[in-house]
């Protein structure tokens, strides 16, 4: 049976599935749920795409998952306990998320994308750009991995960002990995 304790512990996402049942989310001022009574069970190492036009509810889905959302209705299972008696921190902690919109701030391309990781040694965070597909273009900025973005500094293409927001991802080495349309700005290559 589900466990509701004021204070759960955090369910570790390498071994706990994650379970909506029934949830609904509904928005104010809009006359149908973004999601509506919605079941699903996604288990640990299982990969999932969620495809749909415009408004079919794909982001919200990631916003319940992510926490920045609540169900309206419904109840959000991890490994048996209500995702509601859990920490929000620790539960987000455990998810990299590369956003619709990425984001970098100011500083170098080496910080932004060790803030999926801080402390990360510079192996490792070349490492992740590499997996992300986003070394070469680095490496080709006027000062590399050191080269600094932000105002009066390098301004990249959407689809860079996004690259760098995907190796920041990767270098968090979190055990669940959520993308939000993550790849819609990069070439077919």
């Amino acid at each position: 049976p589900p466990q509701a304790s004021p204070r759960a512990l955090v369910p570790d996402l390498r071994s706990a599935a994650v379970r909506l049942d029934g949830v609904t989310v509904a928005y104010p001022g809009r006359d149908l749920p973004a999601l509506a009574r919605l079941s699903l069970t996604i288990s640990p190492g299982e990969l999932v795409v969620l495809t749909g036009p415009s408004g079919a509810g794909k982001t919200t889905l990631l916003r319940l998952l992510l926490r920045f959302t609540e169900p309206a209705s419904g109840t959000i299972y991890a490994a048996g306990t209500d995702l509601a008696a859990v920490p929000v921190d620790p539960w987000r902690a455990q998810i990299a998320w590369v956003p619709q919109h990425p984001r970098l701030f100011g500083g170098s391309v080496a910080g932004n994308i060790a803030l999926g990781r801080p402390g990360a040694s510079r192996a490792a965070i070349e490492d992740a750009a590499r997996l992300a597909g986003a070394a070469a273009f680095v490496e080709s900025l006027p000062r590399g991995y050191d080269t600094l973005l932000g105002e009066r500094a390098v301004v990249l293409s959407g689809g860079q960002k996004q690259r760098l927001c995907l190796a920041r991802a990767v270098l968090a080495g979190a055990p669940v990995l959520v993308l939000d349309e993550a790849t819609s700005n990069l070439d077919p290559e």
